[in-house]
């Protein structure tokens, strides 16, 4: 066997020239990296937010959430990308719709005073 630390070849479990063991006990580190919380809550709420201030919210913590997994070498940064694209697909879907109700506005008005007419005249 040949010593990795002086190259010397040798048989047995430990060098005879420096006394390294043949055996390499080294330790594993840890490789475990925590998750970005404001890139799961940011997720979270772009799935489930109907609102403006609901997208809003879901925006800002999944920019912070991508700013959190580049900085601090988090995981999430997955989440957050997704979460930032679901709230922008529902911010512009929510303006669509505000859009077409505006648009629609008078007739669904006209359709609900002519209802009234009628329940009030029978």
């Amino acid at each position: 066997m040949k010593c990795s630390n002086c190259g010397t070849e040798f048989d047995g479990n430990f060098c005879p020239n420096c006394g390294k063991t043949a055996i390499d006990y080294t330790r594993k580190v840890n490789t475990y990296k925590p998750m970005s919380v404001c890139s799961v809550l940011g997720f979270v709420f772009s799935l489930i937010s109907l609102s403006f201030f609901g997208l809003l919210c879901a925006f800002v913590l999944s920019i912070v959430g991508v700013s959190e997994c580049n900085n601090y070498d988090l995981r999430g940064k997955g989440f957050a990308v997704v979460g930032i694209i679901f709230s922008c697909v529902a911010f512009c879907a929510l303006i669509i719709m505000l859009l077409i109700t505006i648009a629609y506005w008078p007739v669904f008005v006209e359709w609900v005073m002519s209802w009234i007419a009628y329940y009030n005249a029978g």
